[in-house]
């Protein structure tokens, strides 16, 4: 009997961590993706110089416009610039979707 006890006792022990593991995830991913928002926000001064082709607009907020470097390479970066300059350049290299 002690032994049926201990199985079923384990078996709800693992259902109830199966269930909470969806919900650990869920909050880094949040985490993630508001470090990425931040760091979209802060550091909006990159050089269109480092953009190769073939460039991708990703879109703009607050004036600070955001391109997908090398679009598709494995060496696809993401560069965000206020700089109107840098903008209509990259603007005229970007890749229309």
């Amino acid at each position: 009997m002690r032994r049926t006890q201990i199985f079923g006792l384990g078996g709800l022990l693992c259902l109830l961590l199966m269930s909470l593991t969806p919900l650990a995830g869920i909050n880094q991913a949040s985490a993630h993706r508001d470090a990425l928002t931040n760091k979209v926000i802060h550091d909006c001064a990159d050089a269109a110089s480092d953009c190769k082709l073939p460039v991708k607009y990703l879109g703009a907020n607050d004036g600070c416009a955001c391109f997908a470097c090398e679009f598709g390479k494995s060496t696809q970066r993401i560069i965000c610039t206020s700089n109107e300059a840098d903008k209509i350049k990259l603007m005229a290299q970007s890749r229309v979707r």
